[in-house]
């Protein structure tokens, strides 16, 4: 009976292991994603200037972190600003 119950928690602890690994590389995947899309959003309107030639659209930081939902659970990613 108490070899089951092991068998029954390694289990358990291999699915929670298993599935940090898959929401991690997701996390990476994503973050990467993110970043991606916010470079080539400021690539796109380098062009833009203000009042003293400066560019209008940059890179600035990052903003709190936000929640995606994934096939395997919500996936908190860092969000770059963007002004």
């Amino acid at each position: 009976m108490k070899r089951r119950h092991f068998c029954l928690s390694a289990n358990v602890l291999l699915r929670g292991i298993r599935t940090e690994v898959l929401r991690q590389g997701a996390r990476e995947l994503l973050q990467q994603a993110v970043e991606a899309e916010v470079a080539e959003f400021v690539k796109r309107h380098r062009e833009l200037k203000d009042e003293h030639d400066k560019q209008r659209v940059v890179r600035n930081g990052y903003r709190p972190q936000r929640s995606i939902q994934t096939g395997i659970g919500a996936v908190a990613v860092n969000c770059p600003g963007c002004t």
